[in-house]
């Protein structure tokens, strides 16, 4: 197969290094790799069973390259949709660090009171959990049974009596 060379100056050679250690996602490290292995004049086939890509892949990134520069090849462009809640962040936050919901539920009614803004319980409960809340589990407080003979048993006029008394 053939080569395809890419000529980095040493500033975008010291760039893309950095970028293949320490890069902000995955693709990003990835593309660095591709991009250096490229420099290096590594053959294609070579290239793509090292980098573990497919031609396509290589050629996307060397095209993204030539057309974009290293700003437009490391630039993230996926997307990830934002919360409609996270632009009330420090309204519900000044809200809960005064009084803390007791319930997701509550939360759900406490927010649409302050924002508008109704939502069901599991983007409330991972709101909660951007805004740094975490859950408390409620439960009874253990403590040891108390020891009573069947002689100490309270008497009462409910439904359940003892045996004695049906003689």
């Amino acid at each position: 197969m053939a080569r395809q060379v890419v000529w980095l100056n040493e500033v975008e050679a010291e760039r893309v290094q950095r970028v293949r250690s320490h890069g902000d996602g995955v693709r990003v490290r990835q593309w660095a790799d591709i991009l250096w292995l490229l420099h290096n004049g590594i053959c294609l086939r070579e290239l793509m069973r090292i980098a573990g890509t497919s031609r396509r892949t290589v050629e996307r990134c060397r095209r993204r390259w030539q057309q974009e520069g290293l700003d437009g090849l490391f630039e993230d462009r996926h997307y990830r949709p934002q919360s409609e809640l996270d632009q009330f962040r420090e309204v519900v936050k000044a809200a809960f660090d005064d009084q803390p919901p007791r319930s997701v539920a509550e939360a759900v009614e406490r927010i649409e009171q302050l924002t508008g803004v109704r939502r069901s319980s599991e983007p409330v409960r991972l709101f909660l959990r951007r805004l740094g809340m975490s859950f408390r589990q409620v439960a009874a407080i253990p403590m040891p049974p108390q020891k009573m003979s069947r002689n100490m048993l309270p008497i009462s006029n409910s439904f359940w009596t003892s045996n004695s008394s049906q003689c």
